[in-house]
């Protein structure tokens, strides 16, 4: 897994990549009491090239959902600047590029297999 710094505040942690596909969880970096840090997952981003359709250019579409649950403290609003310029400069990723930004919350979970510890 890949990790790489974001505005100084933020990591993503690449979970996936390849030349059709990115999955990455973003996370906020602050630093701890006792001389370490604490991540906080913030959200998830994905991309994928879109195909040309009528009236629209082959593009790589990303989607980041940020959680709607954390403060907004936690987010600067020069992260999807960021975020677009990672994705041009280390990945595959390629102009034309379309970012989305969504905000979103968890509201179930399916497990399958032992998970948590009781």
């Amino acid at each position: 897994m890949r990790v790489t710094a974001v505005l100084d505040r933020y990591s993503l942690l690449v979970a996936g990549e390849g030349p059709t596909a990115i999955v990455a969880e973003l996370r906020h970096i602050a630093p701890s009491g006792w001389g370490g840090r604490v991540e906080t997952p913030v959200g998830v981003l994905s991309a994928a090239p879109i195909p040309a359709e009528p009236e629209m250019a082959a593009h790589w579409r990303a989607d980041l959902t940020l959680r709607n649950d954390i403060s907004k403290d936690l987010l600067d609003r020069r992260l999807p600047d960021a975020i677009a310029d990672w994705l041009l400069q280390a990945t595959s990723c390629t102009e034309p590029l379309l970012l989305n930004v969504h905000e979103g919350r968890g509201t179930s979970f399916v497990q399958r297999g032992r998970i948590f510890d009781d």
